[in-house]
C-alpha cells in the first residue's frame, strides 16, 4: 500500500512540484499530517519568514461553503490578522490546512479570478487522483464561476458574498477520467473574462508511470 500524495497547487500558473511535509513557499502556510506534499506555485519566492497567519484579537473565523464527501467535511474559513489583511484557510480532512493571508489592493491585480487547486490520492490507489478540490475569489465584476471538465462538460460553482467559490470532486468524477479543465469567469453579460487551467496531472508517483497514467485529453471545441 502506497503513501498518499497530496498536492497543492497556489494560484495555478506553471507545474513545478516540490515535497515536502510542511513549508511555506509563495505566501502559502501548508500543515499537514501523514502525508507527503507538493505544492505548485508560478510566484516568485517571498521575502523570509511566513505571513502572520494569527487571527486578530477577538476575531472569529468564518467558514465557507462547508462540504461533506464520503462523511468528511470541507471547507474555506477566512479571517482578518493583526495587520488587517484577508486570511484565507482551505481544511482538507484527513490531511490538515493551508492558507495564505492578502494584500487586497493586489488582489486582483493579474486577473479577476484567483484559484487555489489540490489533489489528493487515496493510500490504496497509488495510481489515480481520488479528490480535487478548487477554491479561490473573484473580484467584483465577476457574475458567475464555471468548471469546465475534460469531456466539455460545465457545473456553475457557488460564489458566495464574502466572493469566495469552492468545490470539491470525488473518486466518481476523476477515476471516470473525467477531471476538471479550466475555470471560466464571466460577467452579468455572459462575456468570459477569465479563463484559468487547473488541469492535473498524472500523480508523480511510480505506480502511476507504470501504468501510463495520463491526463485525459480534452475534447476539441470546449472554449
Amino acid at each position: 500500500m502506497g503513501a498518499r500524495v497530496v498536492q497543492l497547487n497556489a494560484q495555478l500558473l506553471r507545474r513545478r512540484r516540490t515535497l515536502f511535509l510542511a513549508a511555506t513557499t509563495a505566501g502559502v502556510v501548508v500543515a499537514a499530517s501523514a502525508a507527503s506534499v507538493a505544492l505548485t506555485s508560478g510566484r516568485r519566492a517571498p521575502a523570509p519568514g511566513p505571513p502572520d497567519m494569527r487571527p486578530a484579537p477577538g476575531e472569529i473565523a468564518v467558514a465557507h461553503h462547508p462540504t461533506l464527501v464520503d462523511g468528511a467535511r470541507w471547507e474555506v474559513k477566512t479571517y482578518r490578522n493583526g495587520e488587517g489583511k484577508l486570511c484565507a484557510v482551505e481544511v482538507v480532512p484527513g490531511e490538515g490546512e493551508g492558507g495564505t493571508c492578502f494584500d487586497e489592493s493586489r488582489m486582483f491585480a493579474k486577473s479577476p479570478v484567483v484559484p487555489y487547486v489540490g489533489s489528493r490520492q487515496d493510500p490504496a490507489l497509488p495510481a489515480q487522483w481520488s479528490a480535487e478540490w478548487i477554491w479561490g475569489f473573484a473580484a467584483a465584476e465577476i457574475d458567475r464561476i464555471d468548471l469546465v471538465f475534460t469531456d466539455c462538460s460545465d457545473k456553475t460553482l457557488p460564489l458566495d458574498g464574502s466572493r469566495l467559490f469552492f468545490d470539491v470532486e470525488g473518486p466518481a468524477v476523476l477515476h471516470s477520467r473525467r477531471w476538471p479543465l479550466e475555470l471560466v469567469g464571466y460577467d452579468r453579460s455572459g462575456a468570459a473574462l477569465a479563463r484559468i487551467d487547473v488541469e492535473l496531472g498524472a500523480p508523480p508517483t511510480p505506480e502511476a508511470r507504470a501504468a501510463g497514467i495520463a491526463a485525459p485529453t480534452p475534447a476539441v471545441g470546449c472554449s
